[in-house]
């Protein structure tokens, strides 16, 4: 006898399919209907992966953003902090304070989604919030 497998349409980004099932008797097709449960996903992996998405997102574009200026990264950007240099030294200060400022506005915004006090938002829609980085002349 043949199973004929069925999973419930879900909201991925709430819900998963089970590990449990159900399985109903089909005599007039000769086989067995298998329905998959669905889960709740628990707010705890919810709030996991939002965080590591748009953490990723922000860390991209964090050194994207410096690369504009031939650095590897942010964090290798602000190594040049005290170069004698002073170009570098001063583009290093301005993408500290730009680096700091970003997480400051990411990790409020996430505290307000996980709070309900805003929708929850995709990795581009934070990247759109951040404040620009402004270069020294």
């Amino acid at each position: 006898m043949e199973i004929f497998e069925k999973i419930p349409t879900f909201d991925a980004a709430t819900h998963r399919q089970a590990t449990t099932y159900t399985d109903k008797p089909d005599p007039a097709n000769n086989r067995i209907v298998r329905v998959w449960d669905v889960e709740p996903i628990p707010l705890a992996e919810v709030t996991a992966t939002l965080k590591a998405r748009v953490a990723e997102a922000v860390q991209r574009h964090l050194d994207a953003t410096v690369a504009a200026r031939n650095y590897a990264s942010a964090a290798a950007a602000v190594s040049y902090i005290d170069d004698p240099n002073p170009q570098w030294d001063a583009e290093a200060r301005a993408v500290r304070a730009w680096r700091s400022a970003v997480w400051q506005v990411c990790f409020a915004a996430l505290d307000d989604v996980l709070a309900g006090r805003r929708a929850p938002l995709t990795p581009e829609e934070m990247i759109d919030e951040l404040p620009s980085l402004v270069w020294p002349d």
